[in-house]
């Protein structure tokens, strides 16, 4: 009985889908320009045919922070619905790993990671090398 009632949510599930999708594709406007068919990434001009074209690497630090962010948000998050029942041990795990984070998050900005239009990380290897 158990496994029926997931069945009947899966196909219900499954038939709405494929309602909408079919709904989308009738009711769409379709016009096709050369712009729609060329790739997008955002923030620089598309490659075209040449893959070895170099990027703004201030791309994919905030990419990388992004991810090592949401990752510690979704670590945090089984300790706040459980806060109630935490242990000292568990509530002092919780403050070294907020310490970590801000800590983390003190020196993204002081190395001025998250700055749009300052980042240039060769320059500031340099300087802190004189």
């Amino acid at each position: 009985m158990f496994f029926q009632n997931i069945i009947i949510f899966f196909l219900a599930s499954l038939a709405f889908s494929i309602l909408l999708l079919i709904i989308a594709s009738v009711f769409s406007v379709k016009v096709w320009n050369i712009f729609k068919t060329k790739s997008y990434e955002c923030g620089f001009k598309n490659f075209d045919h040449n893959s070895r074209q170099t990027i703004d690497i201030h791309f994919f630090f905030v990419g990388v922070l992004f991810v090592l962010f949401d990752l510690e948000v979704i670590l945090l998050f089984p300790w706040a619905l459980n806060y109630d029942k935490l242990s000292y041990n568990g509530l002092f795990s919780v403050f070294v790993f907020l310490t970590l984070l801000i800590l983390s998050y003190w020196y993204e900005l002081k190395e001025g990671l998250l700055n749009w239009s300052t980042l240039d990380i060769t320059e500031k290897s340099d300087k802190k090398k004189q």
